[in-house]
């Protein structure tokens, strides 16, 4: 797993309350908030030395099936770069898609600890690069790093109140201002941020998974992208399948959500984010 960009390689974190002084700055380009930390970015450099040692790097094409639902799990994943969809087959034998999962995020944890039987299928997006740990060895770096383990915890409890929170769209808005919330809630967590008065959040997906995703049609996508695009919120090239979120005020309009005030946030250095 790479070193994140940045980061100071003679630090040394060694209990939770330093933990916000562990950078996860890259290229000015990536900027996770301290709540919402993907897995990886949320451990010191002494756990991720550890991690990395228990596991081995992997390389998935785009479209590569990582993991199937239903079958029995020996690994989890580690998403190094690149962009993996979380999903299950609905009564119809349509795709649902949970969720998208980004740089840094773990996948497959609670199978793997747990249950022992994967409940979603794994799928990349894009190319794909993992760190593979065998489930074993996975539970044994966990016992011997409890900080880790908190870290584990958390990311649990947070995936568990975006899957409530995923509801108050399906149920209260309409198609288009779901499938914003979608993308603001993903890009609030894993977006990159250029400048103070915008963000640029690039996802590959097509038409089709974005419906799959907020659960309507392709043809609706359609007329809300060409919408947005218009009004100077995304950028869209379909010969790439890529979405690129370029006004994140303006998508948290679109779902009626004060946007935070990222200008006043600053790295751990001091300096404000560029």
């Amino acid at each position: 797993m790479k070193r994140d960009e940045g980061s100071d390689p003679g630090s040394s974190v060694k209990d939770a309350s330093q933990l916000a002084d562990i950078p996860v700055t890259a290229g000015s380009v990536r900027w996770e908030r301290p709540t919402a930390r993907s897995f990886w970015n949320a451990l010191a450099d002494p756990e991720r030395e550890a991690l990395a040692a228990a596991g081995v790097e992997e390389f998935f094409r785009a479209g590569t099936v990582l993991c199937h639902a239903g079958e029995d799990t020996s690994q989890v994943m580690i998403i190094d770069s690149g962009w993996v969809k979380v999903s299950v087959r609905d009564a119809n034998g349509g795709e649902k898609i949970l969720a998208v999962r980004g740089q840094g995020d773990v996948v497959g944890e609670r199978a793997a600890l747990t249950t022992g039987v994967r409940s979603a299928t794994v799928t990349a997006l894009d190319e794909v690069s993992a760190m593979v740990v065998p489930a074993e060895r996975f539970a044994e770096f966990l016992r011997g790093h409890p900080r880790a383990a908190d870290v584990l915890e958390r990311q649990v409890t947070e995936r568990r109140e975006e899957d409530r929170a995923r509801l108050f769209p399906a149920e209260r808005a309409g198609a288009e201002r779901r499938l914003a919330w979608l993308l603001l809630d993903l890009a609030q967590r894993r977006g990159g941020y250029q400048h103070t008065s915008a963000a640029v959040f690039t996802l590959p997906m097509s038409q089709q998974e974005l419906a799959d995703w907020a659960g309507t049609s392709p043809d609706a996508v359609g007329r809300f992208l060409r919408s947005w695009r218009d009004r100077g919120i995304i950028a869209r090239t379909e010969r790439s399948r890529r979405l690129t979120v370029i006004d994140l005020d303006g998508l948290a309009a679109l779902c009626d959500v004060a946007m935070p005030d990222i200008r006043a946030d600053r790295v751990p250095n001091g300096s404000r984010l560029a």
